[in-house]
C-alpha cells in the first residue's frame, strides 16, 4: 500500500460545500436584516443578536468550508442560543428548527473526516 493511500483524507464533502454556499448566501441576506424595523420591533437588543448570530455563523461557515471539527460544536452551541431566544421571544416556530437539524446532521455525519 503506498503511503499516500494510507493517511486519512480530509477532502471536503460535496455536501458541505453545498451546505457552506447556501449558509454563506443566507449570512449575506441576514445582513440587512439587522438593520431592519423588523429586527428594531422585536426590542433594541435583537439586532445586535441578529448581527452576531449572522457573524457566528459565517465563521462556523468557514469553518465547515475548512473541515475544522470546532466548526461543527460552535454551529451547533448558536443554534441552541437562538432556539432558547426564539423560544423566550414566543416566536419559535418548527420552521426555525428545520434548515439548522439538517445542517448539524449532515456536519455529525461527516465529522470523523474533520479536523
Amino acid at each position: 500500500m503506498s503511503e499516500a493511500s494510507s493517511q486519512p483524507t480530509n477532502k471536503r464533502p460535496v455536501i458541505i460545500t453545498v451546505i457552506c454556499i447556501i449558509g454563506f448566501i443566507g449570512a449575506l441576506f441576514s445582513f440587512p436584516l439587522v438593520f431592519s424595523s423588523y429586527a428594531s420591533a422585536v426590542g433594541a437588543w435583537y439586532p445586535p443578536f441578529l448581527g452576531l448570530a449572522s457573524v457566528v455563523g459565517i465563521i462556523a461557515f468557514i469553518g465547515f468550508w475548512k473541515m475544522r471539527l470546532w466548526a461543527l460544536y460552535l454551529y451547533f452551541a448558536m443554534f441552541l442560543v437562538s432556539q432558547i431566544v426564539l423560544i423566550v421571544m414566543h416566536v419559535w416556530s418548527p420552521l426555525a428548527i428545520i434548515l439548522p437539524i439538517v445542517v448539524l446532521i449532515i456536519g455529525f455525519s461527516c465529522r470523523s473526516r474533520m479536523q
